[in-house]
C-alpha cells in the first residue's frame, strides 16, 4: 500500500462518495419510472408460477399495499 497524503485520501473518498450518490440517484429515477409505467393490475410483489400439470396456478405472496 502506498502512503497517501491526507488531501489525497480526502479527494479519493469524496470522489467515491460522489460516484455512489450519483449512481443511487440514477437508479432511483429508473425505478420510479418503471413503477409509473407498470399497469395497475401488475403492481404487486409476489410469485407467479405454473404447476407441473400445466394448469395455470398463480400465487401472490403479497399484494401491493393499497
Amino acid at each position: 500500500m502506498t502512503d497517501l497524503s491526507k488531501d489525497e485520501l480526502i479527494y479519493y473518498h469524496s470522489t467515491q462518495a460522489r460516484y455512489w450518490r450519483e449512481l443511487s440517484g440514477r437508479l432511483s429515477q429508473e425505478l420510479t419510472a418503471l413503477k409509473l409505467n407498470t399497469p395497475h393490475n401488475q403492481k404487486y410483489t409476489g410469485i407467479d408460477y405454473s404447476d407441473p400439470t400445466g394448469n395455470q396456478a398463480t400465487t401472490r405472496a403479497s399484494r401491493k399495499r393499497q
